[in-house]
């Protein structure tokens, strides 16, 4: 008999990630269904995975929504006043 074939797992560049998760993170709601791409179909589960999501992520969607040159602490959005700084500038 022959061995099933299993699907791969698909991998997210961090940037395009983060992309899917930027109406989320700015606020707190995915209105257009982005986050299906990741395998979240509900407001309750997209704010269940939201945490982690910015802590992978959030330094991604600062540098691409907020510019390059954005400055911990400053600005803000529904994320970074729910979960505070992303990883990398704590």
């Amino acid at each position: 008999m022959p061995v099933k074939k299993r699907a791969t797992k698909r991998r997210l560049d961090p940037v395009a990630e983060a992309q899917l998760w930027a109406t989320m993170f700015t606020t707190g709601w995915d209105f257009f269904g982005d986050l299906k791409d990741v395998g979240i179909d509900d407001t309750d589960a997209a704010r269940t995975a939201a945490p982690d999501a910015w802590r992978r992520l959030g330094r991604n969607y600062l540098n691409r929504d907020m510019g390059a040159d954005y400055n911990c602490g400053t600005l803000g959005s529904w994320a970074l006043r729910e979960f505070g700084e992303p990883e990398e500038c704590q």
